[in-house]
């Protein structure tokens, strides 16, 4: 039998191979040979606008939700140039040699590069028109490492090859998939990096001598260590929604970012009624959602009550969940928020890279603040963390928020 990623590029070759010959697809001058298979090329000028401008660009399921690309990782990066207006062509020369090396898409290379208030703290021009505040504690009982790096890179891609050598030529230079690719060493440096990875099969193949994690416990096709995926179509927000539609900065969007470590021992010893009890709601039946949410369509099955409601579900279940918390705060059936986020197994550790999109900070700061449902625990009988959704299961290492700029203006704005 063929390793996963093998086989995951025979059957990807084989479906471009097919439109290739039906003429669905574009020739492709140049192509990257990794264990997943070929990337292609890609044309700086077919990238849209807006940098987290993914969806259009991401496979769907028969359900209509938009598949993340499987491979991540995250620079955090330091502004060390000394000249800002010098160092732009530099910055952005980079980024438009990484679009030519790949095209834009899972089967090539995603990418947004982000900019925190640390950053835009050294200099004069105000962020007018932006909600950007510095990341931390929501409240005093939390402790939380806040995340000052001036620059965040995402980088996604179906193909690991692809992620790696993307964030080797970044900071070291050299060609990726056969592209020159100008260095960023001179003017950056970098203070941590983060791999991810999502979608069915993945957590399982990687949760060997992981803490907080009992090695055999995922479905062998769950997308997530928790077993459950996200991301569903409707409980996620459009990317319009997302955007920021005034001053210099509109066509972007905020991001925040925050590092997750999973503590899952508890979380495999209940069965998985009890699981989504506490991931979703006490009253979704196991036939509903799957053993690993395989039976939910476009949407997770949670309908919003008030608080009123929330304290009656304590009151019959004894446990409240995580997204019956979150609902309270949709917007037309749907959230603020677009996440994006991704498992890791980094420094031995089950984890999360949680991110977030929107429009303003505030719109994921008031998710933050009823997911962590300070009010049920003083009102119910659930504490701050037991029964109180999945707070028991994860513990926040550091939290940081980002302006993506539109496209045009990515390069040390």
């Amino acid at each position: 039998m063929l390793p996963r990623d093998d086989a995951v590029g025979m059957r990807r070759r084989s479906v471009l191979r097919g439109l290739a010959a039906a003429g669905a697809l574009p020739a492709v001058s140049a192509c990257l040979t990794t264990g997943t298979g070929d990337v292609p090329s890609g044309d700086p000028s077919e990238r849209p606008a807006r940098q987290h401008a993914w969806n259009d660009l991401l496979e769907r399921d028969d359900h209509g939700n938009a598949r993340l690309p499987e491979r991540h990782a995250f620079l955090w990066l330091s502004y060390v140039g000394a000249d800002r207006s010098a160092d732009r062509d530099r910055v952005e020369g980079a980024f438009t040699d990484l679009e030519r090396a790949y095209r834009a898409g899972s089967d090539g290379l995603l990418f947004t590069v982000g900019y925190s208030p640390a950053y835009f703290d050294r200099y004069d021009e105000p962020l007018e028109g932006v909600d950007l505040p510095p990341a931390g504690p929501l409240h005093d009982g939390e402790h939380v490492a806040t995340d000052d790096a001036d620059v965040l890179v995402h980088l996604a891609s179906d193909h690991l090859g692809a992620v790696q050598e993307a964030a080797r030529v970044l900071l070291d230079g050299g060609e990726a998939n056969g592209t020159a690719v100008r260095s960023l060493s001179d003017v950056v440096t970098i203070v941590r990096r983060r791999e991810g990875f999502v979608g069915g099969g993945l957590p399982a193949e990687n949760d060997a001598n992981l803490q907080g994690l009992p090695e055999g416990s995922v479905h062998e096709d769950a997308p997530t260590f928790m077993n459950f995926r996200s991301g569903l179509r409707r409980t996620q927000a459009p990317e319009d929604r997302v955007t920021i539609e005034e001053g210099r900065f509109a066509g972007g969007t905020t991001q925040h970012v925050e590092l997750l470590r999973l503590q899952l021992q508890e979380w495999f010893d209940h069965p998985p009624a009890q699981q989504i009890a506490h991931l979703f709601a006490p009253d979704l039946d196991v036939e509903d959602v799957g053993e690993y949410g395989e039976r939910l369509a476009d949407h997770n099955g949670v309908e919003p009550v008030d608080e009123r409601g929330l304290r009656e579900v304590v009151a019959e279940h004894g446990v409240v969940g995580h997204a019956q918390k979150l609902a309270r705060f949709r917007e037309d059936g749907r959230p603020p928020i677009l996440r994006r986020d991704v498992t890791s197994a980094d420094n031995g550790e089950a984890g999360m890279v949680f991110v977030s999109l929107q429009r303003d900070v505030a719109d994921f700061r008031a998710l933050r603040l009823a997911m962590e449902g300070l009010d049920l625990a003083a009102e119910t009988a659930v504490g701050e963390r037991r029964d109180n959704g999945i707070l028991q299961y994860l513990r926040n290492r550091h939290r940081g928020n980002f302006l993506i700029p539109p496209r045009e203006l990515r390069a040390l704005p």
